[in-house]
């Protein structure tokens, strides 16, 4: 059996810990994941005629109208409500979002933004 140098034993010695730093990465991420998986969050428009929940990955998951109100809307204003409510329970999950991935970003990253598709500072 061939014996190893110092050199060849100081390289493995690194990669293994790099390897054991990659996986416990991979773990810190997966239990993110996990903790997002099913979350949700509500919003309700200023004038209380509709609250919305939206997943995780800001996708719209209900619509709830309070009241009747909504009826006699016009339909202009309904759908300001509407947006309105869904942009306030993207933004609030998209900080949620932020705050359990932030360990996990380079320094300075915007997730919210990447999550738009754009960063600033990036093209």
């Amino acid at each position: 059996m061939e014996r190893s140098s110092p050199r060849v034993m100081e390289m493995r010695a690194r990669l293994e810990e790099a390897l054991a730093g990659i996986e416990e990465r991979r773990a810190g991420l997966d239990r993110a994941r996990a903790s997002l998986a099913d979350a949700e969050t509500s919003s309700t428009s200023r004038d209380h005629v509709v609250t919305v929940t939206v997943s995780a990955r800001g996708v719209l998951q209900r619509v709830k109208f309070n009241g009747t109100r909504y009826r006699s809307m016009p339909a202009a204003e309904l759908e300001n409500s509407i947006v309105e409510a869904v942009a306030a329970a993207r933004a609030e999950m998209a900080g949620r979002v932020t705050e359990v991935f932030r360990p996990f970003l380079p320094e300075g990253s915007d997730l919210p933004a990447r999550m738009a598709g754009s960063e600033p500072g990036r093209p």
